[in-house]
């Protein structure tokens, strides 16, 4: 996984909101709830992570995350079904 861009907001006392623009590069060499193991390889920005980070005993921890990401463009990166949106 590779963050491309980070944006926060926050304060040492009460901790950091962050969004993080990733890109994540993989490859499907097991089976899927969509499928056998295709080995086909992937490297797409699937969403954006929002997390929430705090110190926790003295240490900045991530405590919370969200993450919106676009299921149906794994699904096309990595399966053989080219058209996904059938199952939604």
């Amino acid at each position: 996984m590779n963050i491309e861009k980070i944006l926060w907001e926050g304060t040492p006392e009460d901790g950091y909101y962050t969004s993080m623009v990733r890109t994540i590069t993989a490859e499907n060499t097991g089976p899927t709830e969509h499928g056998p193991p295709t080995g086909k390889t992937m490297e797409d920005n699937l969403g954006i992570a929002n997390c929430l980070i705090q110190r926790v005993d003295g240490e900045w921890k991530y405590v919370e995350e969200w993450i919106a990401y676009d299921k149906i463009g794994y699904i096309e990166a990595v399966t053989d079904d080219s058209d996904p949106i059938h199952d939604y």
